[in-house]
């Protein structure tokens, strides 16, 4: 179970992987594969950030409230609640592609 936690990110990535070979196959017109890998760095990155922000925060809130230490913390985040976000950040960025409507710039080519 922890290692599937700590490959989430790269368990979203094969996701992708395959939706955009559904799309591919069967011809769908969609935005070009780089708006996906642009999307889902950028929103992995700032899901894993926004994580990290809420682990420091409440860190601060339970040392202050109950006068423990959250020592273990961040080995959560390292271990969890980063590689979790990253991943439904990645899954959020996989869905706005599918669904956005592609311009005439951004359109990957049909074969």
């Amino acid at each position: 179970m922890l290692l599937a936690m700590s490959l989430s990110p790269l368990l979203m990535a094969i996701v992708a992987i395959l939706v955009v070979a559904i799309a591919k196959a069967r011809s769908m017109s969609k935005p070009k594969l780089s708006v996906l890998i642009l999307m889902s760095i950028v929103f992995a990155i700032a899901g894993a950030i926004a994580s990290l922000i809420y682990t420091m925060t409440w860190m601060v809130w339970y040392e202050k409230a109950t006068g423990y230490s959250a020592g273990n913390a961040p080995v959560g985040w390292i271990l969890f609640s980063g590689p979790l976000s990253a991943a439904l950040s990645q899954l959020l960025a996989l869905l706005i592609w599918w669904f956005k409507k592609p311009s005439n710039r951004n359109v990957q080519p049909k074969h």
